[in-house]
């Protein structure tokens, strides 16, 4: 029998949010330092997702904050992906899910703040995509390779425009074969400026776009081949020389840019 609504705030507030919340505590008293504090606690807690909080005015008094600075740390929470505040009846702080994109595009904006050239770029993404070819290799299920085939036989038959939006899907295709989150992660935030900005534009604008387009495809169906046929070390090399073709291209398209 579920147990009431009141019974599971309070057990709630005492078991998941007021442990490591120190009573009248400064901190505490922000909206960031509640949402820090609340965040912290999910992650203790393995993540929760789906998991009921307690509703606005029960965290309001459990935090002594005003609704003002508990809404700021909902605010805070929500644009993390940590949690959202569901309305209507039933409703209260819920934890969600974290979408990667979030830190994808923090990251990348960073980057681009930062000027980073594209062979930096390229230098950190080629060590990850070999990795993945590493803990890929010789490991590839039926299914796998059935995913694997369909990426690379869709590419040939994109158009010039259609390639350039996706030229980053087979190697994302790699991150997630490998099994590694933390590699997928990093290789999603490199992709996004390497294959995700300068590469289509470079496709779309250079009068060899169309050669380019058919080399690519030709480049990722060798190297699904060789993983495929658990050719560890060739898929290394062919990607290694298919990543430095594609940081010449990029480098060489900055440096025109620039001009």
């Amino acid at each position: 029998m579920a147990r009431p609504r009141t019974e599971l705030a309070k057990t709630s507030s005492r078991s998941s949010l007021s442990a490591k919340v120190p009573p009248g505590g400064e901190v505490a008293k922000t909206g960031a330092g509640i949402a820090r504090r609340i965040e912290a606690q999910i992650i203790s807690d393995g993540w929760p997702v789906g998991q009921w909080l307690g509703s606005e005015p029960d965290l309001v008094e459990q935090f002594g904050v005003s609704r003002a600075a508990f809404r700021e740390a909902v605010r805070l929470l929500e644009f993390g992906g940590v949690a959202r505040m569901r309305t209507g009846p039933g409703g209260g702080l819920i934890v969600t899910a974290p979408d990667a994109s979030v830190v994808t595009r923090a990251a990348a904006s960073f980057l681009d703040y930062q000027h980073v050239k594209g062979r930096n770029l390229f230098n950190a993404r080629s060590a990850l995509e070999l990795k993945c070819i590493e803990l890929i290799g010789g490991k590839m299920t039926p299914e796998q390779c059935d995913h694997l085939r369909s990426v690379v036989e869709a590419e040939s038959t994109y158009t010039t425009a259609e390639i350039a939006e996706n030229s980053d899907r087979f190697h994302l295709v790699l991150a997630e074969l490998a099994g590694d989150p933390a590699i997928e992660l990093f290789l999603r935030v490199l992709t996004e400026l390497t294959g995700g900005h300068a590469l289509p534009a470079a496709y779309v604008t250079l009068e060899n776009g169309n050669n380019d387009v058919q080399r690519t495809c030709r480049e990722h169906k060798r190297i699904a081949n060789a993983l495929m046929s658990g050719e560890t070390e060739k898929a290394s090399t062919l990607m290694l020389r298919h990543l430095k073709w594609v940081s010449d291209g990029v480098a060489t398209f900055e440096a025109n840019a620039e001009r």
